[in-house]
């Protein structure tokens, strides 16, 4: 499976991957509204077999309430009237009850709250004929001026009808509690299956995608790794791909490009060792490399021809002979004009004197000049030597000042008569400075040692730079033996 992926183009491997995950996808997402549909049924038959019927339950409740109060002031009543609006009232409520009733038995389907329904119904029916005796009585006891009796028989059946209600209701909350149990299981069985479901489609992307950037990271490194050998001159370095997709492609395109480079050096390499006619046949026209080197060849000929002649002109005493500068372009042409400006001055002793205004330059006094130069030159090589002793003498000074200060003789001065010109001004001003600032600093030493509690001075490494008198009376050591 692995070498024929590794086969596949790229672009094809790219969208089947896609297809692969949508497909993963689809699969999950079906699985995840099966159990879904499944757990809204279940939620949809705990509404209709229990939350309906329930509420209904609740209305029936209420009206049966209304129904007893009416009923007991039917035995407080004192006219035919007021019985009868009574009497109006429980039809009212009975025609409620047997609407709520009705859609009760019309959605439930558990045999337990069936029972419980057959059951209040008997109860109803019993209250109804009941209530068919007793109302008439009512109206002639209260017509006759009576006061109606409390009906043992109307308790009896007011007592069944709450006791069936009751039965009803547990029935009704009996089914709940088993529905709900019921879609709890439903509800952890899909929330399981679609976490396997994702689980095993995670795993199967996973494992294929891995596969699949595999398939391109890794020759990608290797690529890379050869990319990174031949940017350190490692020409020998290879992919040696047998992949029939692009990075197959690419990577024997790269040992190509490896091997001409080799060759490339190769060639390089003789022009190195002086093998001129080594060259390189173009690949087609749009080669650059091949024209390149071979034009290098060329130029280093035609300047070692030019080389040669002049040294041959120069030997034979052809002294006026120069090379033909404008044969060569860029930095060939600077070579052969070079030659012929060398030639055209003799340069020795001036090479000399710029070494020596370079040492000078970088601070460094180098010994006189004691070769012997004809003319002009000559006259250069004493003034050198001039120039030389003099910046000799202003360095020695400037030691001999700076020891002295380090000694702590702030007396010492330079000696302004062994200096000519500016570097008699130079010397004169460092001794005005010098002047000055000794001046400057045995004031405020005298200052200092005026202070009658101790004062010192240290410096970044906790040493002592100066103390005043007081500190040398307080430690009992000179200021000398403090310092540092």
């Amino acid at each position: 499976m692995a070498s024929r992926l590794d086969d596949v183009a790229i672009g094809k491997k790219l969208v089947g991957g896609f297809l692969i995950t949508g497909l993963l996808a689809v699969v999950v997402a079906i699985a995840a509204g099966g159990a879904l549909f499944r757990v809204s049924a279940a939620g949809r038959d705990l509404d209709e077999q229990v939350a309906r019927p329930a509420v209904h339950m609740g209305v029936v409740t209420a009206q049966y309430g209304r129904i007893r109060a009416a009923v007991v002031k039917m035995s407080l009543a004192h006219d035919a009237a007021g019985v009868a609006a009574l009497s109006a009232q429980v039809d009212d409520a009975m025609r409620v009850v047997d609407q709520e009733r009705a859609q009760v038995e019309a959605s439930v389907q558990a045999p337990a709250i069936k029972r419980a329904i057959a059951e209040f119904a008997d109860a109803d029916r019993a209250y109804r004929d009941w209530r068919g005796r007793y109302e008439p009585s009512v109206v002639a006891v209260v017509s006759a001026g009576g006061q109606p009796p409390i009906s043992k028989e109307g308790n009896a059946v007011s007592t069944r009808i709450s006791a069936s209600m009751d039965a009803l209701n547990k029935a009704i909350l009996d089914e709940s509690k088993t529905i709900a149990e019921r879609n709890a299981s439903l509800v952890h069985w899909a929330v399981g299956f679609v976490a396997l479901v994702l689980v095993l489609g995670g795993a199967g992307l996973v494992l294929f995608a891995r596969r699949l950037t595999r398939s391109i990271v890794e020759p990608l490194g290797a690529c890379a790794g050869v990319l990174h050998e031949l940017s350190l001159g490692h020409l020998g370095a290879r992919v040696d791909s047998t992949r029939a997709d692009e990075l197959g492609d690419m990577g024997r395109t790269m040992d190509q490009f490896a091997a001409g480079l080799q060759l490339l050096v190769a060639q390089m390499k003789k022009i190195a060792d002086g093998n001129l006619d080594a060259r390189v046949a173009a690949h087609d026209a749009a080669d650059e490399v091949a024209p390149a080197l071979n034009g290098t060849v060329d130029a280093v000929g035609a300047l070692i021809e030019e080389m040669e002649r002049l040294s041959k002109d120069a030997v034979e005493g052809r002294l006026a002979a120069r090379g033909d500068a404008a044969r060569f372009h860029g930095a060939y042409r600077e070579v052969v004009q070079g030659v012929n400006d060398t030639l055209d001055a003799v340069i020795v002793p001036l090479n000399v004197a710029a070494d020596y205004l370079d040492k000078i330059a970088k601070g460094e006094i180098p010994a006189p000049i004691a070769q012997s130069y004809n003319g002009d030159f000559n006259t250069i090589k004493n003034n050198l030597n001039t120039c030389v002793a003099a910046v000799g003498a202003l360095v020695a000074d400037a030691r001999t000042l700076a020891d002295a200060a380090r000694a702590g003789r702030f007396e010492t001065r330079a000696d302004v008569s062994r200096h000519q010109g500016d570097f008699r001004a130079i010397v004169e001003g460092v001794n005005a400075t010098l002047d000055v600032v000794v001046d400057k600093v045995f004031w405020y030493e005298a200052i200092l040692d005026s202070v009658p509690f101790p004062v010192s001075v240290t410096d970044s490494g906790l040493r002592w730079t100066f103390v005043n008198k007081a500190t040398e009376e307080y430690l009992g050591r000179r200021r000398a033996e403090l310092a540092g």
